[in-house]
Order: C-alpha cells, then structure tokens, then sequence
C-alpha cells in the first residue's frame, strides 16, 4: 500500500520532494490521477504507508502546502484522514 501526496505544481512537488528527501523519506514524483488533481496541473509524491507521518510532518516545518492525500485501498485512491 502506498500514499500519494498532490501538490498544486511541480515546482510545488519538487520543492516538497527535496524537503523530505532531507528527513529521510524517499519519494517518486508523478501526475496524480485526473480525478485527484481537479484537472490542473497537479503534481504528487509517491511514499510508501509507514512513511507518511514523518513526510507529512516534514512538509508541515517547511510550511509547505498540499492539495491532498490519498491512500491506496482496494486498488482505488482513497482520500486518507488524518
């Protein structure tokens, strides 16, 4: 299972991507699913499960704004509650 983090742009994911690569977690930049991006030109990180807290708690420091995040259950995208 995996969690997609969507950012705005790719300067957006990019940016979010180095700050967590600095925490630590890895991650594999990619466009989002139309209907998870609204139809813009949305970017999303790609995380594993059991690192989503520390990457959404890095992102939090930096102040960095996400546009969501989603959890993959059943083979769908699931909008995760957090």
């Amino acid at each position: 299972m995996g969690c997609l983090i969507v950012f705005r742009s790719v300067t957006e994911a990019q940016r979010a991507q180095r700050v967590m690569l600095r925490a630590g977690v890895a991650s594999v930049m990619t466009k989002p699913p139309l209907h998870l991006s609204g139809g813009s030109c949305a970017y999303a990180l790609r995380v594993p499960y059991e690192q989503t807290p520390p990457a959404l708690a890095s992102l939090r420091r930096a102040g960095i704004r996400l546009q969501g995040v989603y959890i993959r259950e059943d083979g769908l995208w699931r909008e995760a509650v957090l």
